[in-house]
């Protein structure tokens, strides 16, 4: 009984592992693809402002 509790923890645990490195992967790619975007609208806000002055 107490084996199957621990087996049963530790399948748990990997399912959830596996989550979090799918989640981390969706990340990582959908920074990579709108990083230069996400840079240039950041660069774009720091340099001319909220009003548009560039």
């Amino acid at each position: 009984m107490w084996q199957a509790e621990q087996k049963e923890r530790g399948q748990a645990l990997v399912e959830y592992l596996l989550i979090l490195v799918l989640v981390a992967i969706v990340v990582i790619i959908a920074l990579s693809l709108l990083g230069t975007t996400l840079s240039t609208v950041w660069y774009d806000l720091i340099n001319c402002g909220f009003n548009q002055s560039c």
